[in-house]
């Protein structure tokens, strides 16, 4: 009984959907009136329970939750109309503007506001605009009372966006309110506008289905929809526009100058060439006195159908789509109606870039408009100036096929085709510089000194020195009395003939990139504003060289000796084997290089001098051979080995001999040995090399470097600034030694016993059971009879550091095998058998 105060819409509406578990229970499902919710709420089909829905079964109001019935109620309001089929379009389902829910407890159907001491529901239905309603921007105003950019109501393509229907009002949907049937198709979009107004169309010959010609909506299930339905009245009405081919284009673009469909006919009916829909079309489709005509794909895509995507825009815009003629750097202004940066018109190599042709102009496409003709011919390019400026050509004499003497265009089908088309029109004047022998080089390049074609003629003529075109091209090309010519590739590539490739392509400046070849080096530097080469082989820059030595090309400085390298003066500087065999043995430069210099440093050999070989020729091989001889005989040579013949100093390679010298210290202690130990291999430290060849021997800085062997251990460190070992075996680093043992190598008294491992004072560092046997008074030689005597004198120093645990017992009896002891006597005090 909906009057009465107990009414279950009163009571949610007063105290809250928690209220229904007072009589229903927790879940709902019976309680103490023993009936489920579920009996009245469980379905869609209830909601008139609630909502009213007296005129259909949907729920829907008249009857608001307020007992509201009129439709100028907002509660009720145009309800019904919207979810009731009617002559102009099918109902709208109740999720178009709500969130409609199972059951009458899924969250979201109605919300619950906590006012005083209870819950209060507010009871408004919030709008949550789905699917067809939304036609992106669709807003509801509950203050007017309105929707707004609702598609139903013409917020669609082409709609009246504005149309804002009022909720309680009534003939909100009259025919044209919310998109426009005829009076002014413009609104409509162009597409409409066109078909309509130009074309002479109504509504019904491309929405048959949906509308008569009369504007009566035949089928209302196909209108409001949110589809687009295109029905055609009279198909062949369509294709007389609409069909496939070239000529079809005609009927909207206009083509009477031509059948390409391109205007003088503008979409709204523009003829004059000053209108942009006309412009120069026709200038471009049509053959002309300069160049044959364009296709359409030039510009803009070439639809196969009127439908293909991208040909129907709402703005009737074609948008400019340039092609590979064009080219991609081309831009189209609409605002001031230009092309700019085409190669059409300027944008090619030599042409004139700032041309920018105006669309609706005229005499857009002078001769010399895109390029020079012969006033400027720098403007083209070097090549193009050479030719004309140098060589006395014209435009004909290279382009014979595309234009005459006079300059006028012979071939319309070569000129502006994208490609440099160049027919030569008397060979043999291009044959006196262009043929394919060397000899041809000297046309363009000069070459008076030699037959190279270096300069000193440069491209404009230049014959200085002191220009960069001529430099020193004639001293590296011709050789002199250092060293033999260089080949032209050690600083260029060279084509062989002028038309390769990468010789046409030296560009617009006409200046030859350096691209080093085999001698100069990948290392090398070319600077064009200070004109000096730097790190280049050929001036220093190899192992004992003046690699800071930088050459300046166009100023003679001669050929000093001495430039590129020392000879003699700074001989440490050439790196340690030239100093070695120039100061401690008092070679000379043409001892070693006999083939190359003679006594006085004058070089004999100009081929054998900066070709990229290190040449030595020995003079006297007895000389040689009082060093170089295989080792250990051959090392006393250059490392000493005055205290033994392993070679080992005490003379360093600087000629050192005192043990405080990093080159000398302890080599000759660890070599001979003594009464700790025997003496240690050389290949204990270093890689020992057979004869002085060996790779790896020596080095430009004269440091033997430290490859620690099995004995020394894979931990054993050097360090150079502080001369000292660390973490070597033979120092310490070993099962019960003193890792922190650091011996140095300059110092003296590093061996002294208990500096690598505990003599007795601390057996703790021993570890194992070192401990318990020296607490029980067994002295080291009971079990190291063979290393130590009773004294703790080495009496085996083969026994001694030699990277073994030599267990031997003072009775004779008993042995240990790494792990434990058997064997031993035990009315001596030991015990048999033990684990160690």
């Amino acid at each position: 009984n909906s009057s009465s105060d107990d009414f279950h819409g009163t009571v949610v509406l007063a105290r809250g959907a928690g209220s229904c578990k007072e009589c229903h229970g927790l879940n709902l499902d019976g309680g103490k009136v023993k009936v489920s919710c579920s009996t009245c709420h469980l379905d869609s089909g209830a909601c008139t329970v609630c909502h009213g829905g007296g005129d259909n079964i949907t729920g829907a109001p008249p009857t608001g939750l307020r007992g509201e019935s009129s439709d100028t109620t907002r509660a009720v309001g145009a309800h019904t109309a919207h979810l009731t089929n009617s002559s102009l379009a099918g109902a709208v389902p109740c999720n178009a503007c709500h969130k409609v829910p199972a059951l009458t407890s899924d969250s979201g159907h109605y919300d619950s506001l906590v006012v005083g001491s209870g819950p209060v529901t507010d009871s408004i239905a919030e709008i949550v605009w789905h699917g067809i309603s939304d036609g992106g921007t669709a807003v509801w105003d509950r203050e007017a009372g309105t929707c707004a950019d609702t598609y139903c109501h013409g917020g669609f393509t082409g709609g009246i966006s504005d149309n804002s229907p009022e909720w309680t009002g009534a003939n909100q949907a009259e025919c044209g309110s919310c998109h426009d049937v005829g009076a002014d198709p413009s609104s409509l979009e162009w597409k409409h506008q066109f078909h309509v107004t130009t074309v002479g169309l109504g509504c019904y010959h491309c929405h048959a289905d949906v509308v008569s010609s009369g504007l009566s909506i035949i089928d209302s299930s196909l209108h409001v929809n949110g589809v687009a339905d295109t029905a055609r009245a009279d198909n062949e009405l369509c294709e007389a526009c609409h069909g496939s081919g070239e000529g079809s284009c005609v009927t909207c673009h206009g083509g009477t100058d031509n059948l390409t469909g391109a205007p003088p006919t503008g979409l709204r009916g523009e003829t004059a060439t000053t209108e942009r829909a006309v412009g120069a079309h026709t200038s471009h489709l049509e053959d002309g006195e300069i160049s044959d005509g364009f296709a359409c794909t030039i510009c803009h895509i070439l639809p196969t159908s009127v439908n293909a995507p991208t040909h129907l825009g709402i703005d009737s815009l074609a948008e400019m789509t340039f092609d590979a003629l064009a080219g991609t750097n081309s831009v189209w202004d609409t605002t001031t109606a230009t092309c700019a940066q085409t190669y059409c018109h300027g944008n090619f190599e030599g042409g004139d870039y700032s041309n920018a042709p105006v669309w609706t102009g005229t005499d857009q496409a002078m001769c010399g408009s895109c390029h020079d003709t012969g006033s400027d011919p720098n403007s083209l390019g070097w090549k193009h100036k050479f030719h004309i400026e140098s060589a006395g050509l014209q435009c004909n004499d290279c382009h014979s096929q595309v234009v005459d003497a006079s300059l006028s265009i012979l071939d319309i089908s070569l000129h502006v085709n994208g490609i440099v088309d160049t027919a030569v029109a008397d060979t043999s004047v291009c044959n006196t510089c262009h043929g394919d022998v060397v000899g041809n080089c000297t046309s363009c390049h000069g070459g008076l000194d030699n037959q190279t074609g270096a300069p000193p003629h440069g491209l404009d003529h230049e014959t200085s020195i002191t220009d960069l075109a001529v430099g020193a091209h004639t001293t590296h090309v011709d050789g002199g009395e250092l060293a033999d010519g260089f080949n032209c590739e050690e600083c260029h590539i060279t084509p062989v003939s002028v038309s390769d490739t990468l010789h046409q392509n030296i560009g617009d400046d006409g200046i030859a990139e350096i691209v080093w070849g085999g001698i100069a080096g990948v290392a090398s530097n070319w600077d064009r504003a200070t004109a000096t080469c730097s790190l280049t082989y050929c001036h220093g820059n190899f192992s004992g060289g003046h690699s800071d030595n930088i050459a300046v090309w166009n100023v003679d400085e001669g050929d000093l000796c001495g430039t590129c390298h020392g000879f003699g003066v700074h001989p440490a500087f050439l790196s340690e084997p030239h100093w070695l065999h120039l100061v401690p043995y008092n070679l000379d430069c043409v001892d070693c290089h006999y083939g190359v210099i003679d006594e006085l440093e004058n070089i004999i050999s100009k081929s054998r001098h900066v070709d990229g070989t290190l040449d030595y020729v020995i003079r006297d091989q007895a000389v040689c051979d009082a060093c170089h001889a295989p080792a250990p005989d051959g090392c006393l040579g250059c490392h000493g080995g005055t205290d033994n013949i392993s070679s080992a100093p005490p003379q360093g390679l600087h000629g050192e001999t005192a043990t405080s010298t990093r080159a000398v210290g302890a080599h000759t202690a660890h070599i001979e040995g003594g009464s700790i130990s025997d003496g240690v291999l050389c290949s204990e430290c270093h890689v020992v090399p057979n004869v002085l060849e060996d790779a790896g021997h020596f080095a430009s800085d004269s440091t033997a470097e430290i490859i620690w062997d099995t004995l020394a251990g894979a931990n054993a460190t050097w360090n150079i600034p502080d001369e000292t070992c660390t973490d070597t075996y033979c120092h310490g680093d070993f099962r019960g030694g003193n890792p922190a043992n650091v011996p140095h190598w300059t110092g003296s008294n590093q061996a002294l016993c208990g500096s690598c491992h505990d003599d007795g004072s601390d057996p703790l560092l021993l570890r194992d059971k070192h401990d318990d046997h020296a607490d029980e008074g067994i002295e080291c030689y009971r079990c190291h009879a063979g290393t130590v005597d009773a004294s703790l004198n080495i009496i085996g120093p083969s026994k001694h550091i030699d990277g073994n645990f030599d267990v031997i017992f003072s009775d004779g009896q008993g042995t240990f095998d790494g792990t434990g002891c058997s064997g031993l006597d035990k009315n001596a005090g030991c015990h048999d058998p033990e684990d160690w």
